[in-house]
C-alpha cells in the first residue's frame, strides 16, 4: 500500500469513527502527563473514551481498556477503528472500549526485554512494564470506568514487548495483539505455553510479507540476517497452532500482499 493510500485510509477512518451528533472528536480524546518514578521520567498518555461515558441517562458503565503502544503513531488509528466498529454503523462488532496510547521516548530501551548488539540502548523492557502495570493501569483504573478485561497491541517492536509481557506475566493483559513482532530479538524463546496461567489468554499474530527474493541464496553458509524476522516469526507460528496441548488460544494470518508497515491497518482492524 503506497504512502498516499495509507494516509487517505487513516485519514477517512479518524473522520468517520470520532464524529457524533453527540460529542465533537476533541470532547473524546484527551491527554495527560504522567510521572512516573519507575522510569524516572515524565510520559505522555493519550485516552479516548467512548460517547456513552457522557450519556447521564445511562448511568455508570464500565469499559473494558486497550493499550496501543507507539501512540504516536497507533492511537489515532485504533481510537478510530474501536470508536467505529462499536457503533450502530459498524454493526456494534466490538463493545465500546477505552483506548490508552503511549507516547515513546526511547522505544529501543523501552521495547526490548533484553540487550542486543543490533539495537543501541536496548534492554529496559522490564521496568517499561513495570511502570504500565504500577504506575499507568492503575491511574488509568482510577481516573476512569474501567472492566477488568485489558488488551495490548503493539507492531514491530512493540509486538516484541507484547510477546515479552505475555511469556514473563500473562495475567497482565488478556488479548495481546502483535503485529508483525520482531521475534528475532525475543528473550524467551521455547516458552511452554501449556502452563494455567496461559488459560482464557489469547494472541494475535499478524505477519507481513517481508521476505527478500535476492536473500533466499546462499550468503556465507546460511540465509541473510534479512529474512531471519520472517522466518523466525513463522516459525514460533506454526510450532504454536501446531502445539494442540496449548492453554493459550491463538490466531495468526499471513499478510502476502503487505510489508511491515502496510499490515497495520488490517491487522489492527
Amino acid at each position: 500500500m503506497s504512502k498516499l493510500k495509507y494516509t487517505i485510509a487513516i485519514s477517512i477512518i479518524f473522520i468517520i469513527a470520532c464524529k457524533s451528533p453527540n460529542q465533537s472528536a476533541s470532547e473524546l480524546l484527551y491527554t495527560f502527563n504522567i510521572e512516573s518514578k519507575i522510569l524516572n521520567e515524565t510520559r505522555i498518555i493519550d485516552i479516548n473514551v467512548p460517547n456513552s461515558y457522557f450519556d447521564k441517562i445511562l448511568g455508570a458503565k464500565k469499559y473494558p481498556v486497550i493499550y496501543v503502544l507507539d501512540g504516536e503513531d497507533m492511537f489515532e488509528l485504533t481510537s478510530a477503528m474501536i470508536t467505529f466498529l462499536s457503533s450502530k454503523k459498524g454493526n456494534r462488532l466490538l463493545p465500546e472500549c477505552i483506548v490508552v496510547g503511549i507516547r515513546n521516548i526511547d522505544r529501543d530501551k523501552d521495547l526490548t526485554h533484553s540487550k542486543s548488539e543490533n539495537i543501541v540502548n536496548s534492554g529496559g523492557g522490564c521496568n517499561f512494564i513495570n511502570f504500565i502495570s504500577n504506575e499507568l493501569i492503575p491511574l488509568v483504573d482510577t481516573k476512569y470506568p474501567t472492566y477488568q478485561h485489558r488488551t495490548l497491541i503493539g507492531h514491530s517492536y512493540g509486538g516484541l514487548f507484547a510477546l515479552n509481557v505475555l511469556n514473563k506475566s500473562p495475567k497482565t493483559f488478556n488479548n495481546y495483539l502483535t503485529i508483525d513482532p520482531s521475534y528475532q530479538y525475543i528473550s524467551d524463546k521455547g516458552k511452554n505455553y501449556r502452563e494455567e496461567e496461559y488459560s482464557n489468554r489469547n494472541l494475535f499474530l499478524g505477519i507481513a510479507n517481508t521476505i527478500k527474493p535476492d536473500s533466499l541464496s546462499k550468503f556465507n553458509g546460511g540465509i541473510r540476517l534479512s529474512n531471519q524476522h520472517f522466518l523466525q516469526l513463522k516459525k514460533f507460528s506454526d510450532e504454536l497452532l501446531n502445539d494442540n496441548e496449548r492453554e493459550l488460544n491463538i490466531w495468526s494470518k499471513y499478510y502476502e500482499k503487505d510489508d511491515h508497515a502496510s499490515l497495520c491497518i488490517q491487522a489492527t482492524h
